[in-house]
């Protein structure tokens, strides 16, 4: 089991209202995995499924969608949005588990880990068991999809020591009320980390809890990939499958990965 990260309960309240700032992006990735999607008629899995910003959307366009998180105030608040939708057997689609140890007796035709979110394990060895994990649970010919952001030189010898965020001010779903939330962060050279720290305060309560991720090079993560067991992939700089091309700068890059 990995260490405790990302995880509180606040995500459950303040992470769709986070994404609307970011509704390009979630709106390009959106457009990457309907589209890859679409000759998938098999069961998909969605790992880190969180608040259903994708798998609702997914299921809802008739694809078989299966969805696991480690938050379970995330997947509370994908719960109730899926009731809202009308969806009628939401708790039987997903489930409380994480990258490197779920579980499920079937194998699925696409497995898909969206909005960077494979950049959340923090170890070379937590990278390759979770590869390890979807290879085993991907059906043969099936395709495993993923965004994830591939590091820049220039951004990383460039980046300050540390980063004091700004506050930024959400709205509690349930009672209307402010939750105050900011995020201090420096890198970590010496074991390719970013660490950042989340702060939120909401009336009398306040929490903090780690933000660690890990960056990543392309060449690098397709050794990962190898070392999974896959052989066959294809990466792209946009969701419209445009090449890939690495610079100094972080770089978005879309991966459709092939179990043979």
């Amino acid at each position: 089991m990995s260490q405790p990260n990302y995880e509180s309960k606040w995500w459950g309240y303040i992470y769709d209202q986070m994404m609307e700032n970011l509704q390009e992006i979630v709106d390009n990735n959106m457009h990457f995995y309907q589209a890859n999607l679409q000759d998938v008629s098999g069961p998909v899995l969605e790992c880190a499924c969180g608040t259903g910003i994708f798998l609702l959307p997914l299921l809802a366009a008739g694809h078989d969608m299966h969805g696991f998180d480690i938050s379970r105030s995330m997947l509370a608040t994908l719960t109730r949005k899926a009731k809202e939708q009308g969806v009628a057997d939401i708790e039987q689609r997903i489930s409380v588990q994480d990258f490197q140890s779920f579980r499920y007796d079937q194998q699925f035709a696409a497995i898909t880990i969206p909005t960077n979110t494979f950049l959340m394990l923090t170890t070379q060895a937590a990278q390759i068991k979770t590869l390890q994990n979807i290879y085993a649970h991907l059906a043969p010919g099936g395709k495993f999809l993923l965004d994830i952001r591939l590091a820049g030189l220039r951004d990383l010898v460039e980046a300050p020591i540390e980063i004091q965020g700004q506050w930024y001010t959400w709205k509690h779903p349930e009672t209307g009320l402010p939750i105050r939330q900011r995020i201090v962060g420096r890198q970590d050279f010496n074991h390719q980390l970013t660490l950042d720290h989340c702060f939120i305060e909401y009336e009398a309560e306040a929490e903090d809890f780690p933000m660690t991720g890990r960056w990543i090079f392309k060449e690098e993560f397709q050794l990962l990939l190898r070392l999974a067991g896959f052989q066959h992939w294809a990466s792209f700089g946009t969701p419209a499958r445009d090449p890939l091309e690495i610079g100094l700068e972080e770089t978005r890059s879309y991966w459709i990965v092939y179990k043979e």
